[in-house]
């Protein structure tokens, strides 16, 4: 008797603790309206702090290939990020700058008011791959890039902090 009054409790509780479909994940997306809600149900999310500013992607694009590599290009009207690297093989930390393991660069490119900055012009940064799927890629990433026409490693420089990138396809 102590059993069957045991499993149905049990059993109670199991489903009144069960998530709705209302629950928040931690980015604060319900499930129901994803943020930047793509044909298909994808979410592609791409947010930074450049030289103190925020960004918000309008547009993203990005990919992991399988360990051939990674791309993520994320636009608004103002500027785009644009982050490659070759040979990235899954999870885990590459680094920007010049000779680095993976060709890996981050760039800023924005109109001829905010200018165009490359991490291939002697900047310095890295991306923390967190998920790497076919179907999604999550992650952080940070970096400081100079302009050609500051002759690279000299100014105008812009820095980018707390970049999060959150993409399914």
């Amino acid at each position: 008797m102590w059993r069957a009054l045991a499993s149905i409790i049990l059993a109670t509780t199991v489903v009144s603790c069960g998530g709705g479909s209302n629950t928040t994940a931690p980015n604060g997306n319900n499930g129901n309206n994803p943020p930047n809600n793509q044909p298909g149900g994808s979410v592609k999310v791409v947010t930074a702090t450049i030289n103190g500013a925020p960004f918000t992607a309008t547009t993203v694009v990005g990919a992991w290939l399988n360990g051939a590599g990674i791309s993520i290009t994320a636009q608004n009207a103002t500027r785009t990020i644009s982050i490659s690297a070759n040979n990235v093989p899954g999870p885990g930390t590459i680094t920007f700058g010049i000779g680095n393991q993976w060709s890996a660069l981050a760039q800023i490119v924005g109109d001829a008011t905010n200018g165009t900055f490359s991490t291939g012009f002697g900047g310095t940064g890295s991306l923390t791959l967190t998920t790497a799927t076919l179907l999604r890629i999550t992650g952080t990433f940070t970096f400081t890039a100079y302009t050609v026409a500051g002759g690279g490693l000299g100014q105008p420089v812009v820095t980018v902090t707390n970049g999060t990138f959150d993409i399914s396809n």
